[in-house]
């Protein structure tokens, strides 16, 4: 009986990684440029914290940066980094707030050497709901903080997703 039960889970699972697979699933993996366009200068205008996240995680996938935009490949600008907090929604009885909103944006484009456009000034727009709680104020403060922290993260990676899928 025990044994019987090991064979089927064994089967399914197999079943399953052979379903993944299947269907195109792949994690992912490292940041990979064109040899041609590293290295990779990383500019700010009013976005620093988000440029040195970028640079960081850059540099964790191995790819070649460089100190001054003269010297470098491929030209990544981040601007207008932005973040917004709105009410989401209010009591009908009380009045009073229940969920926040919040907005966090960053500006892109992305030029070699030549001033060739790779990835024309596009938006990065992500934006975050959580629930206000008036008796829990600290907390609520200390959540947002968090969802903030996790937004910045997300805009990386989709910065890097983006890099990723640049071509000679």
């Amino acid at each position: 009986m025990f044994k019987s039960y090991l064979t089927i889970q064994y089967t399914l699972l197999c079943g399953l990684l052979l379903l993944l697979t299947a269907c195109g699933f792949q994690l992912r993996g490292e940041v990979k440029l064109p040899e041609i366009l590293q290295p990779i200068y990383v500019a700010s205008q009013n976005a620093d914290l988000l440029a040195a996240m970028t640079r960081l995680r850059l540099q964790e996938h191995a790819v070649a940066m460089t100190q001054t935009p003269e010297q470098a490949g491929l030209l990544l600008t981040l601007s207008q980094e932005s973040q917004e907090e709105r009410t989401f929604t209010v009591s009908a009885l009380s009045g009073k707030l229940q969920e926040v909103e919040l907005h966090y944006r960053v500006a892109l484009q992305v030029k070699d050497s030549n001033g060739k456009l790779w990835i024309p000034a596009e938006t990065i727009h992500l934006q975050r709901t959580f629930a206000f709680d008036e008796q829990a104020v600290l907390a609520k403060y200390s959540e947002r903080q968090v969802l903030i922290e996790e937004m910045r993260h997300d805009i990386v990676s989709q910065v890097l997703r983006r890099l990723s899928y640049l071509t000679e």
